[in-house]
């Protein structure tokens, strides 16, 4: 069952577990990543698939992120607030850790979520070039506990607190 952006997606989550479905979608990324961390939890006691969605937030967790575009986009569901907080929050806390990494944003963001036992993630991909980076992403070295625990707490402790303002 593929969950969405409603606001009792944890309920309807474990709902779908219960029921016996054999997976759920979800939103999950270093921004965003509640309910999906108690989602991930229950899914892998429940043996349900883990499939994971918009790993990169709306572009804010790659170097090609813009404040502009068209209004059939699906940036567009954001708040423009939202895309402004998680940009900066990006810039000041996140993109260092992919800097002192070696790799890039989009990296980290794909290799956050790899770093959980999901059964994949979905990425959009919009040239070859982008491809490429993604599947470099996926090489089986994820993050170290250290720092999926620093992205963990950064969440924790300072960007679910800003963006949900």
């Amino acid at each position: 069952v593929a969950l969405g952006p409603e606001v009792n997606v944890l309920n309807e989550g474990l709902a779908a577990i219960k029921e016996g479905y054999e997976s759920i979608m979800f939103v999950f990324n270093a921004l965003e990543q509640e309910p999906g961390r108690a989602l991930i939890r229950a899914g892998v006691e429940g043996g349900v698939g883990l499939i994971t969605r918009v790993p990169h937030a709306s572009n804010v967790l790659t170097n090609n992120f813009t404040q502009s575009f068209p209004p059939s986009d699906h940036r567009s569901l954001r708040r423009k607030d939202w895309l402004i907080k998680a940009k900066a929050i990006v810039d000041e806390y996140v993109k260092p850790i992919s800097d002192q990494l070696g790799i890039t944003l989009s990296q980290l963001a794909l290799k956050f979520v790899l770093s959980y036992p999901v059964s994949t993630v979905i990425v959009t991909v919009t040239s070859v070039k982008e491809l490429e980076e993604y599947v470099e992403a996926a090489n089986g070295s994820y993050l170290s506990p250290r720092v999926l625990g620093d992205l963990e707490r950064l969440y924790d402790e300072l960007i679910s607190i800003r963006l949900s303002q």
